[in-house]
């Protein structure tokens, strides 16, 4: 998967989404070139009443939009009321300049994002103007009244670089009705990540 030099060459390198009432079943593993520009390197979307389930793992996920593109390496998101149950490891994640080199998120309903990353080891540029998050893990939309509920286990992770006003792990609800569960001792994000 890779879009080439032409900067026109823009879109996901994988784009799964499932909706309605779907199965969406999926394995993206031990591909050694996943690129893309423009967007997410690699796209996982679950929507509606569809349930879906994969993993992500050994992958080489590089980013290739230069310093002012936007989009993430991976991205899953559980939205609506549909639930996402999804498998992110070994994967080496660069280039990405602005977003997050994993973003998990649950939003817009009462579906549930149950997630697994680990042992990932992603570089970030640093650009010196942009935020950026090595992985963040998050829970509804600001402003929100729905309940999606995101559960996580993070471990294991290398992270070296990152956008001047970035974290290497961030968690965020983002309403008083959204909860992130976090798997690990501890009674903060910062303690489970440690």
């Amino acid at each position: 998967f890779d879009p080439g030099p032409t900067a026109a060459n823009i879109g996901s390198a994988i784009d799964l989404v499932s909706n309605q009432s779907g199965i969406l079943n999926f394995n993206i593993l031990n591909n050694p070139t996943v690129k893309a520009r423009g967007t997410s390197v690699i796209n996982v979307v679950s929507q509606g009443l569809s349930n879906a389930q994969g993993r992500i793992n050994n992958n080489t996920i590089t980013h290739v939009g230069g310093a002012e593109d936007s989009g993430n390496g991976v991205r899953v998101h559980a939205e609506e009321n549909s639930n996402l149950k999804v498998q992110i490891n070994a994967n080496t994640i660069n280039g990405v300049p602005s977003e997050a080199g994993i973003l998990a998120r649950s939003r817009n309903g009462n579906g549930r994002l149950d997630v697994i990353i680990t042992n990932n080891n992603i570089t970030l540029p640093n650009p010196l103007n942009e935020i950026g998050h090595n992985i963040q893990v998050e829970a509804g939309t600001s402003g929100s009244t729905f309940t999606n509920p995101t559960c996580a286990y993070v471990a294991n992770n290398a992270n070296s670089g990152r956008s001047q006003f970035g974290s290497d792990f961030r968690v965020r609800t983002a309403s008083a009705t959204h909860v992130i569960y976090l798997q690990g001792s501890g009674a903060s994000a910062a303690t489970i990540w440690d």
